[in-house]
């Protein structure tokens, strides 16, 4: 009975270890905005990526004045709105999920 106590706090810590891991290392913002599921709404067209016409192409959204870091994270978290809209959906990701996608997005200035 002792062991069994042992064992089963040892699979709890373990759990708990791989819970709050950082996402992999090399994950790209693409990867996270693939795996998040964004490109059933928002499309890339200059990476070739399909969305949903009725939403925004996220080609340049790096060359949307107001949008900066802070701006989008909050945008994605539903904190604050854009031309009187919040987004969608609230992100489900973690903090360095999101941090990682922001910068992604943020590099997308396709020039028009």
């Amino acid at each position: 009975m002792k062991y069994l106590k042992s064992i089963i706090i040892a699979l709890v810590l373990v759990g708990f270890t791989y819970a709050i891991l950082p996402a992999e290392e090399g994950t790209t913002g693409k990867d996270i905005y693939l795996d998040k599921k964004c490109n059933l709404c928002h499309g890339i067209k200059s990476l070739d990526i399909q969305g949903k016409d009725k939403f925004p192409d996220l080609s340049d959204v790096g060359n949307v004045e107001e949008f900066n870091k802070e701006f989008l994270t909050k945008f994605l978290l539903k904190e604050n709105d854009h031309n009187g809209k919040k987004h969608a959906i609230k992100i489900k990701a973690t903090d360095e999920e999101l941090s990682t996608l922001v910068d992604w997005l943020l590099t997308l200035k396709e020039s028009k």
